[in-house]
């Protein structure tokens, strides 16, 4: 019964991890975009 909810633990700890990852990816690869964007209306 422990050993489930420690496994539990473990692969909801791992998700976390990963979606903050993810969150994280997605933030600064929206905030380069934005830059590119900006940089490219400034050449226009």
């Amino acid at each position: 019964m422990i050993e489930t909810l420690l496994l539990m633990y473990l692969v909801i700890q791992i998700h976390v991890l990963l979606l903050l990852f993810g969150l994280n990816h997605i933030l600064s690869t929206r905030d380069s975009l934005i830059k590119f964007a900006k940089e490219r209306q400034g050449e226009q």
